[in-house]
């Protein structure tokens, strides 16, 4: 699993209309087992 992707899980439009948005940040998880 060398490939890199993003994946958009949720989106909140009403906060984005109603907020400034400053700054984003993203994060993951890395199951191994």
């Amino acid at each position: 699993m060398d490939k890199k992707y993003k994946k958009i899980v949720t989106k909140n439009r009403k906060a984005r209309f109603n907020y400034f948005i400053e700054e984003e940040f993203e994060a993951g998880m890395v199951l191994r087992g």
